[in-house]
């Protein structure tokens, strides 16, 4: 992904939002909140799927899932938040997660109103952790059960689908990096959420262990890792034919890697998929679809078109990716 200053920006808050210890929940307040204020995509995306979108009086400048959130107002973002309309917005409930510095220590020590910080949703028990103190809150624990019951039988499902694909794909993914140069690439590393649902469809993470959950990691450092799949992120919507060309021919650079090589450099270009909320199984989905295609094509299909409308396609005796 090529990433100028404000999706550097955006890198950075992802990182920041999955990477803080969490402090003490208060206690919880009697009768369910009526005025909810959202500091965080994830949050917000899972106050709409237990119900309580109509109770949603604000949300940060990111928060664009559900589709309904983005008609709510914006009180600024993670390093950035507007305090001031937070208090004129007259919220009984803000939650908020440990990035959301600024909140959390504006609003410590009041009565009102109530700040509920949660975990930083790193793996999937977090993320799942979350939504059910969420639920809690709002009163809505028995829909969140519903919910993540039907969340556990999709991935089982992705587990299934991972147990039929053989030996696993080595895989790189990339939350971005420089604007147009391989250096200071941000890596998913372990444990978090996207390594969990990547090794459950079928993929192998190259990126070691021990070098934490999104890793800065070096163009040198690829060639040890020795990727078979690199799935490149792309940030700020559907890519051009121009963007995805632009970006794949960063990596002929390194023409020894295999997946270059190979021809299985992929532009992913779904924002939804670093969101580390609810949507856990459709995400595992499209990067099930994209470790099985690759596998498929094996370490001798065709190169990846690096031009025009076929930069989005593998080709070779793997089936199609699908472009997202």
């Amino acid at each position: 992904m090529i990433v100028g200053r404000r999706w550097f920006a955006l890198i950075l808050i992802f990182v920041t939002l999955t990477g803080c210890a969490r402090r003490e929940s208060p206690p919880a307040a009697p009768g369910p909140p009526q005025r909810i204020i959202s500091c965080a995509p994830n949050l917000t995306e899972m106050l709409f799927a237990l119900g309580a979108g109509d109770r949603v009086i604000g949300v940060t400048r990111w928060c664009r899932y559900p589709a309904e959130a983005t008609s709510r107002p914006p009180l600024g973002d993670l390093y950035q938040p507007n305090i001031e309309a937070m208090v004129a917005a007259h919220p009984d409930l803000i939650v908020a997660v440990p990035g959301n510095t600024k909140v959390l220590e504006f609003f410590a020590g009041r009565k009102e109103p109530r700040i509920l910080e949660t975990n930083a949703c790193e793996t999937i028990a977090d993320i799942q952790a979350t939504f059910r103190q969420l639920a809690a809150a709002i009163g809505a624990s028995e829909r969140a059960e519903v919910i993540l019951r039907e969340m556990e039988g999709g991935l089982d499902s992705l587990r299934a689908l991972g147990s039929t694909g053989g030996v696993p794909v080595s895989t790189l993914m990339i939350l971005g990096h420089a604007d147009g140069a391989l250096e200071q690439i941000y890596a998913v590393g372990h444990p978090t959420f996207l390594d969990e649902l990547l090794t459950m469809v079928g993929g192998r993470n190259v990126v070691p262990v021990d070098a934490g959950r999104y890793p800065i990691i070096s163009k040198e450092s690829l060639l040890t890792m020795n990727p078979d799949l690199i799935l490149e992120r792309h940030l700020g919507g559907l890519a051009t034919p121009a963007q995805k060309s632009a970006l794949i021919q960063l990596w002929k650079e390194l023409p020894t890697l295999p997946a270059v090589r190979s021809g299985r450099v992929v532009v992913m270009d779904d924002d939804h998929m670093t969101i580390n909320g609810i949507d856990l199984v459709n995400t595992g989905r499209k990067l099930g679809d994209v470790i099985h295609a690759a596998a498929g094509a094996g370490a001798g299909a065709g190169a990846r078109s690096a031009a025009g409308a076929g930069a989005d396609t593998l080709t070779g005796a793997g089936a199609a990716v699908p472009r997202w």
